[in-house]
């Protein structure tokens, strides 16, 4: 195989993997809508993730989704949260060598 086709068979790439955020707020909420409190919110959350890049066309497309559950949670809303996330260049070349 030769390196040209190594790296084209490279540009078609799925990863499956656990992921993991954790926000925690270290200062209270303050100013004119702060009419309840500081409520200092807090929260953990797991869950797995999907990347999956191509090309369509000479153009490479990035996708995430991601999907969290939500626990440990003070003064925030609890439950489930989901993220899907499309790259596209917008500008650029291809780092391609043209074919001869």
């Amino acid at each position: 195989m030769s390196m040209k086709m190594t790296l084209k068979a490279l540009l078609f790439v799925t990863t499956v993997a656990g992921f993991a955020y954790a926000y925690e707020q270290v200062t209270g909420d303050s100013g004119q809508g702060a009419v309840l409190g500081g409520f200092e919110g807090r929260v953990f959350a797991l869950g797995p993730a999907l990347d999956y890049t191509f090309k369509v066309g000479q153009t490479p497309v990035v996708t995430n989704l991601r999907y969290f559950y939500e626990f440990g949670v003070e003064n925030r809303l609890q439950g489930f949260a989901g993220f899907l996330n499309v790259a596209i260049p917008l500008f650029g070349h291809s780092s391609e060598e043209p074919e001869q």
